[in-house]
C-alpha cells in the first residue's frame, strides 16, 4: 500500500531562534567577568551563531530551492518586504509504502519504506532481506530491500527508497539544523557554566 506523506521540517526555525538567543544572551554572559578564558568561549559561541545566522540569510536568497525555502521559512524575526507573502514552513511531500513480511518461522512484522522507490518492485510472495531498523510506532522502518529468490537464494534485486527528491534533501537539512542547534546549546550552557562556576 502507498500513501503520501506530508512533512514541514522546523528545524531551521528552532536553528535561528537558538542563533539569535546565542547572539543575545553570549554578551550579557561575557559582561559578567570570570576572565579571557570564559570571555573567548562566548565570543566564539557568540561568533558560531552569527556564521550560522549568516548561512541561514545568505541561503535564503535562493528562494524557490528547498533550501532556501527551508532558510527563508527560519527567518521569521526579520521584517518582510513590502508585498512579499508571510514566511511560512515549506511543505514536502514523498511516499510511505507499507507492508507485511512474514519469516520464515511465521512472525508477521509490519515494515515502512519512506521514499520513492527505486531498484524494482516487490510482488506478493517474493522472498526479501530486508534491512532498517525499528521505529517507536513498532514497525520496520527500511532503508533497503533485496528480493531473493528464495528462501535462502541469491539476490535477484535491491529496493532503496529515493535519495535525491526534495523530501530526502529538506530531511537531510532539517537534521543538519537540529545538529546544528545541539551544538551551539552546548556551547552555551559550557560558557553559563564557567560563569556560574
Amino acid at each position: 500500500m502507498v500513501e503520501i506523506v506530508r512533512r514541514r521540517f522546523s528545524g531551521p526555525r528552532i536553528l535561528a531562534v537558538a542563533c539569535l538567543a546565542a547572539i543575545i544572551g553570549a554578551p550579557v554572559l561575557a559582561a559578567r567577568g570570570h576572565g579571557p578564558g570564559v570571555r573567548n568561549w562566548l565570543v566564539a559561541t557568540e561568533g558560531y551563531a552569527a556564521v550560522l545566522l549568516a548561512g541561514l540569510g545568505g541561503s535564503a536568497r535562493r528562494r524557490g530551492t528547498t533550501l532556501g525555502d527551508l532558510a527563508d521559512s527560519a527567518l521569521v524575526f526579520l521584517p518582510r518586504r513590502p508585498g512579499a507573502p508571510r514566511r511560512r514552513r515549506p511543505e514536502f511531500s514523498t511516499e510511505l509504502h507499507r507492508f507485511r513480511v512474514e519469516t520464515i518461522l511465521g512472525a508477521t512484522h509490519a515494515c515502512t519504506l519512506l521514499g520513492r522507490l527505486t531498484g524494482g518492485q516487490l510482488k506478493d510472495g517474493d522472498f526479501v532481506h530486508v534491512f532498517g531498523r525499528r521505529s517507536r510506532s513498532g514497525e520496520l522502518a527500511m532503508n533497503r530491500i533485496e528480493v531473493l529468490s528464495s528462501a535462502n537464494g541469491i539476490r535477484m534485486s535491491g529496493l532503496t527508497a529515493e535519495r535525491r527528491g526534495e523530501f530526502a534533501l529538506a530531511r537531510r537539512v532539517d537534521r543538519l539544523a537540529v545538529g546544528a542547534t545541539l551544538v551551539l546549546a552546548a556551547g552555551f550552557a559550557v560558557g553559563a557554566a564557567l560563569v556560574a562556576g
